[in-house]
């Protein structure tokens, strides 16, 4: 017989188990008052528990919650405008080139080495694969710091 006292643990944990598991917990709490009067405070204290309403409240949570996050920076209008006046003033030069020097693009083609055309072809290419590459290297890299932080 055991004359060891069970932890406040081992009678919760006791307490808790619904399934009936017959191990040295249970031996001592069935010959030992004390713990047996332990253990039944505990159920009764965990079944009052669960038998409470779940807390509701009388006010939107949301809508204090959202009252009192900061409002997002406006966008640097002043900003978006100059790149955009960029990229119209880029298409714009680039369209009436070609739309004036039309005739002589396929003479300026007919007049480069058919070799530097090739050199020219490889060139993108090769560099099209290498900014791919990096492009997924940056992928998998981000992807992995979401793994590694779940949320």
């Amino acid at each position: 017989m055991n004359t060891r006292h069970l932890t406040e643990e081992e009678i919760q944990q006791y307490a808790l188990d619904n399934s009936g598991s017959y191990n040295k917990a249970a031996e001592h709490i069935h010959s030992c008052g004390q713990c047996r009067e332990k253990a039944e405070t505990y159920r009764l204290l965990f079944h009052g528990i669960q038998q409470q309403r779940q807390p509701t409240f009388d006010f939107d949570l949301t809508e204090l919650v959202m009252a009192q996050l900061p409002l997002p920076a406006p966008k640097a209008t002043k900003e978006n405008l100059l790149i955009y006046f960029f990229i119209i003033a880029v298409i714009a030069v680039t369209g009436l080139a070609s739309y004036f020097f039309r005739g002589y693009v396929a003479l300026l083609f007919r007049s480069i080495a058919p070799g530097l055309v090739y050199l020219f072809i490889t060139g993108f290419i090769t560099l099209s694969i290498l900014l791919i590459l990096d492009m997924y290297k940056n992928y998998k890299k981000k992807i992995h710091s979401l793994d590694v932080y779940p949320g």
